[in-house]
Parts: C-alpha cells; sequence; structure tokens
C-alpha cells in the first residue's frame, strides 16, 4: 500500500465515518447540502500533480476518466459509487480515484 493510500484510508476511516455519514448529520442538512459538505471536505484531499480529469459521456451518462502519467494504460479500475442517491458525485470521488 502507498503512503497516498494509506493516509487517505485512515482519513476516510476517521473523518468520514465518524461526522459525515452519522444520521445527526443526514437529517440535519437538506440533500444538496449534505453533497456540498461532502464534496468541500474531499476536496481537502488533493490528487497527485500529474493527475489528469476528462469529462466523457458513455450512453449519455455523464462520467470521468481520470489518468495518470507514468502508468499502465492496459489496466484500469472502473469505479461505481454506490451513494444511494443521497450522497457523493464526481467532483467528491476524483481524488480518491486518482490514488487508485
Amino acid at each position: 500500500m502507498s503512503w497516498q493510500n494509506f493516509f487517505v484510508k485512515r482519513y476516510v476511516e476517521f473523518y468520514f465515518k465518524k461526522w459525515l455519514f452519522s444520521r445527526y448529520l443526514q437529517e440535519r442538512y437538506p440533500l444538496d447540502t449534505f453533497r456540498k459538505i461532502i464534496e468541500k471536505n474531499m476536496a481537502m484531499i488533493t490528487p497527485p500533480k500529474d493527475t489528469h480529469i476528462e469529462a466523457i459521456q458513455i450512453n449519455n451518462i455523464n462520467s470521468e476518466w481520470v489518468s495518470r502519467s507514468n502508468t499502465d494504460d492496459t489496466k484500469i479500475i472502473l469505479y461505481l459509487h454506490g451513494g444511494a442517491y443521497s450522497f457523493g458525485s464526481s467532483l467528491a470521488y476524483r481524488n480518491f480515484a486518482s490514488f487508485s
């Protein structure tokens, strides 16, 4: 595990599980506000400088292709976020994807 993955994992474990995903926060804020809170906090994890993010559409579904230089183009990870239509977005998780 790289040091970047280590810190991202620890950040998610200690910060998001205890605070952002709490039922208290979900009941207190409207859905659009809750999503913005998550996006703002996920933006604190900046992607590596060699990260390239390209907006694409697949069958009329907005998507992003996240890549980095000096990586093997024959290997990819398809990341499908299961936020139950209540939180998360490509903006919130692009930084997460850049460390994979």
